[in-house]
């Protein structure tokens, strides 16, 4: 039980870093990075908090680079 906490811990961290590179990439405009980093976060890390966010955020790269 305890080494699943710690597992589910890591993830979250990395989900996090991942979702926070991504939003980096989004403000600097590199819309086609960072839609990579939130689709990532999705498909490796789906049930730790961040896969909302990630979702919108894939909405607004993806409108993002409709317009290009």
């Amino acid at each position: 039980r305890k080494a699943a906490e710690h597992i589910r811990e890591c993830q979250k961290n990395l989900a996090g870093h991942s979702f926070y590179v991504g939003v980096q990439y989004y403000k600097s405009k590199h819309y086609k990075s960072a839609l990579s980093r939130f689709r990532s976060v999705i498909s490796e890390y789906p049930d730790v908090g961040y896969h909302q966010e990630s979702l919108r955020y894939i909405a607004l790269c993806e409108e993002a680079l409709k317009g290009r």
